[in-house]
């Protein structure tokens, strides 16, 4: 009788691990992403082996392009449909090799495709510490999506710079599973603080550089005018503007 509940017990514990595998799916192709590829005009990816013999991917940025999409990679994926309201989770170890940014960190963006075009995206901008570190991104599919659109793509077109990553995950979670029970990676960087030394000298570049005093005098018929309330539209610009789109947090 002991013998029957014990091998009762064992089965029933072997057929619960069996099913809570199931609750999660990893779909990065594992075989694939050993084809990383990149454009050589801006980036090279080279795969190396860690210390401990597991594969890792040198990203770098050896000329920053006028577009940031312009160096991207996708990680490959085993496609499949989902419904509204899936939950995702992309992790990866990651570490700063060299970086032109004041705070000394290497970045990337990191987009998850809903849609072929950019209105289905959901990104992060995610900075890399100069030590290994995991990184834990979620997301959630705010549309159903389609096994063709989906994808998840790294970009990483700023200033020259080069980062490690390895062990990259894309999970996606049973029906039900909420965003907030997943581990989410808080954004910080090294100088956060408001009183950090870069920032204080970026704020005095900007008064010296970006800032100056002038007079504007408007005239009519010749003459020039006075006491007179004015509105203004800017309707263009030479200074380069970039844009990002940013997520609830």
């Amino acid at each position: 009788m002991i013998k029957s509940k014990l091998i009762y017990f064992i089965f029933s514990i072997t057929l619960l691990s069996a099913q809570d595998k199931t609750l999660v799916e990893d779909l990065i192709d594992q075989k694939r992403i050993e084809l990383l590829r990149t454009k050589p005009d801006y980036s090279k990816i080279i795969k190396s082996k860690d210390d401990s013999g597991n594969r890792q991917f040198l990203i770098q940025t050896i000329k920053k392009p006028k577009f940031i999409f312009n160096c991207a990679t996708s990680f490959p994926l085993t496609k499949k449909g989902y419904n509204k309201g899936r939950v995702f989770l992309l992790s990866f170890k990651a570490k700063t090799v060299s970086a032109s940014l004041e705070t000394g960190e290497a970045k990337a963006l990191f987009i998850f495709k809903q849609l072929k075009n950019y209105k289905g995206n959901i990104a992060y901008t995610q900075s890399f510490s100069s030590e290994w570190e995991t990184y834990y991104l979620p997301f959630e599919a705010d549309r159903d999506i389609s096994e063709k659109d989906i994808a998840i793509v790294m970009q990483y077109g700023f200033k020259e710079q080069s980062f490690l990553i390895k062990d990259i995950k894309f999970e996606v979670f049973k029906e039900g599973t909420t965003l907030d029970s997943l581990p989410k990676t808080d954004v910080t960087y090294y100088g956060m603080e408001q009183n950090a030394q870069w920032r204080i000298e970026a704020n005095k570049r900007i008064d010296t550089i970006r800032k100056g005093d002038f007079t504007v005098q408007f005239f009519k018929n010749g003459h020039p005018l006075d006491s007179i309330n004015i509105n203004l539209r800017l309707i263009n610009h030479d200074y380069q503007l970039s844009a990002m789109v940013y997520r609830n947090l």
